[in-house]
């Protein structure tokens, strides 16, 4: 399957991790959502479906440390690829397990990088 550059799922990743302004936010500083209009939806493209979804399944499977969130852990991912990634005659279809792998790593990546981000800030005084 050929994959295109990552960073189309990098901003999905990024935009899942942003926090939501709540409506008493808003009011603070004199706004409504009215103002802002519906936030366009952030695409992903079908070779990243499959990676995309994983990610959202395994939301709950976050290794932590001392200093918050170090990676997922990768028993149940391994688990998981190994029942998605099959072709009709179910078969296990390395090059899919690969490419899947490969982008759930790069959403991991880019999950870590804004979760140490938020956490940046809201250590600032």
């Amino acid at each position: 399957m050929h994959r295109g550059p990552l960073g189309k799922l990098r901003e999905a990743t990024r935009i899942a991790f942003e926090p939501e302004i709540t409506a008493t936010q808003l009011r603070g500083l004199g706004l409504t959502a009215a103002d802002f209009g519906e936030s366009p939806p952030h695409e992903i493209w079908p070779e990243n479906h499959l990676a995309w979804r994983l990610f959202c399944d395994l939301s709950t499977q976050w290794r932590i440390g001392m200093a918050g969130a170090t990676g997922l852990d990768y028993a149940p991912l391994m688990h998981l690829l190994n029942i998605e990634c099959r072709d009709p005659d179910g078969q296990p279809d390395m090059p899919l397990w690969r490419d899947t792998f490969d982008a759930l790593r790069v959403i991991e990546a880019a999950a870590l990088d804004e979760m140490r981000s938020q956490a940046a800030e809201k250590q600032k005084p």
